[in-house]
């Protein structure tokens, strides 16, 4: 039997290869002591779906997870779920939790109803049972294209990781501030929560190792092919398989291959791979297409931002004296597309700066910008200098991770712009954008040194542990003088954020007896903050 014929979501792992570094970052942050989020980004039939299902199997987890018994691990497939509502989304997701509690777990959860009270329920119900709850996604865009799903979605479902055991690990074709930027989810902040983990070609031992593995187990050795089939598929999975799976029929039928057999069997992988080549490129940009006929032509770019994003989605392959198109056969199909005048580019690249100015923040967006005294730090500092990673790092005092989400942030508004640096390895150099310099002269305008005490709606606060009925409950106790400084109300939602970047969000009650600007929070809240009683964090309104 043929083992290369599943063009669809992997489900078995005798035919799941590779991935080792994409697993082994995923499991690292669902599990931490407090569960983080995750985003498995990549084009089209990369695999995305069969690397979320992988993770999900409770047999691969336990080798990267301790007490595996701790947690309950839900999946969902929302590709054909392109109209429905919040109600149906957690129906499916609550039913699937239920299915994959053990059952003297289950006989403590009360059925809940299908809102956002029955889910908050059911994960307080879970928490109080010191579980830890990972949500699997998949094709999670259904979810941010569909008008049924608005702010308040995505703000929920930030607040239940924020105020439990619960992490998200979702896949999609785009990262989810890409998405932040066109829909209603930046009202969230949800896209934050997300460390992204892109999934783009094999490496070359593991396009080997599915090249002479299966096909020996069925009888069929492929491995004096590999030239053949790498020149056809390169190291793309997909591809991959496609082109194992033309070889094999034909081994499985004749004696061995000739001249002329090559050129029948690349004719028939021609014949399937083509469509799947056109949808490829009918969802690059001009100026990535541009780049993909350079490369297919021969000649040499110099565009590093494109570079990277086509090396992450899986069509350039890095080698040692530059980059190339992922296989041989995929530039002659660029070639003969482009001598059909089916690719449309331009001479010359488009200026990397926008013809017009860039349209300016929002009040909201603008907001949420300078909210941080980080950001604003950034901005400041690339509008005089370039930087990596690290010198951010040095310049601001807090962690590495930190500076990435306050950089996800300022590149989701557009404000700064990223560059590979390629060589000895590929390193990331930011540098402010004109709408950066744009947005930074009106704030230097506004007059606003961004103390938080300045603002009604940020406001910096002592923390002290919480009383005793609060332990667990992710409540924010504010004193009765800050809460009306602030115009908070009891009930309502606020965040806190510590001083190197990282936020939760939490429901705001009163501290009576109390003076001076302070907050209460609960032993689980200080850890995810990484702060202690007597720090000082900024407390902020929600929007």
């Amino acid at each position: 039997m043929n083992p290369y014929t599943n063009r669809a979501m992997i489900t078995h792992r005798k035919f799941f290869f590779n991935r080792k570094s994409e697993i082994r970052k995923v499991f690292s942050r669902i599990g931490s002591e407090i569960p983080q989020s995750v985003s498995i980004v990549g084009m089209k039939k990369t695999g995305k779906s069969s690397l979320l299902f992988h993770i999900f199997s409770r047999e691969i987890a336990q080798k990267y997870i301790k007490n595996i018994n701790d947690y309950i691990f839900a999946f969902v497939d929302l590709q054909e779920r392109k109209s429905m509502n919040v109600e149906q989304f957690f129906d499916l997701v609550q039913r699937e939790i239920r299915a994959q509690m053990p059952g003297e777990i289950a006989k403590h959860v009360p059925e809940a109803e299908n809102t956002y009270d029955g889910f908050h329920q059911m994960m307080e119900t879970l928490d109080s049972m010191k579980k830890k709850i990972v949500i699997f996604l998949d094709e999670f865009e259904v979810v941010v294209m569909n008008e049924n799903f608005g702010p308040q979605f995505y703000s929920f479902l930030r607040s239940q990781a924020s105020s439990f055991n619960v992490a998200y690990v979702i896949s999609s074709r785009e990262e989810l501030f890409t998405f932040y930027k066109r829909k209603e989810i930046e009202e969230s902040n949800f896209w934050n929560i997300f460390t992204s983990s892109w999934v783009g070609l094999f490496d070359r031992e593991s396009s080997l190792e599915l090249i002479r593995t299966l096909s020996s187990e069925e009888g069929y050795p492929l491995g004096e092919y590999s030239d053949f089939i790498l020149r056809l598929a390169g190291d793309h999975p997909f591809y991959l398989q496609v082109a194992c799976c033309a070889v094999f029929d034909f081994l499985a039928c004749h004696e061995g291959i000739s001249e002329k057999d090559f050129e029948q069997i690349e004719n028939e992988f021609k014949t399937e791979s083509w469509n799947h080549f056109n949808y490829l490129l009918d969802r690059l940009i001009e100026r990535e297409r541009k780049i993909v006929y350079d490369l297919a032509m021969g000649k040499k770019v110099e565009y590093p931002n494109e570079i990277q994003i086509l090396e992450n989605k899986g069509i350039l392959r890095k080698e040692k004296d530059g980059y190339s198109l992922f296989s041989e056969t995929f530039s002659e199909f660029v070639r003969e597309e482009k001598s059909k005048g089916s690719i449309v580019v331009d001479k010359e690249l488009p200026s990397l700066s926008p013809p017009s100015p860039p349209p300016p923040l929002s009040p909201h967006e603008f907001s949420q910008v300078f909210s941080s005294k980080s950001r604003e730090k950034i901005l400041r500092y690339l509008a005089e200098n370039e930087a990596k990673v690290k010198d951010l790092v040095d310049l601001l005092g807090i962690t590495r991770p930190a500076v990435e989400t306050h950089l996800r942030m300022l590149l989701g508004f557009d404000l700064i712009k990223m560059r590979p640096i390629l060589s000895p390895r590929i390193r990331r150099e930011y540098s402010i954008s004109k709408k950066g310099r744009q947005v930074l002269e009106v704030f230097e305008k506004m007059g606003k040194k961004m103390e938080p005490h300045e603002d009604p709606d940020f406001l910096e606060v002592r923390v002290g542990p919480a009383l005793t009925r609060d332990e667990g409950k992710h409540i924010a106790r504010i004193s009765k003088s800050t809460k009306g400084k602030m115009g908070i109300e009891s009930g309502s939602l606020v965040i806190l954020e510590s001083k190197d970047g990282k936020s939760v969000q939490c429901e705001a009650k009163t501290l009576r007896g109390e003076k001076g600007d302070k907050v209460l929070l609960d032993g689980e809240t200080m850890l995810l903050l990484d702060i202690r009683s007597n720090d000082t964090i900024i407390l902020k309104k929600t929007s």
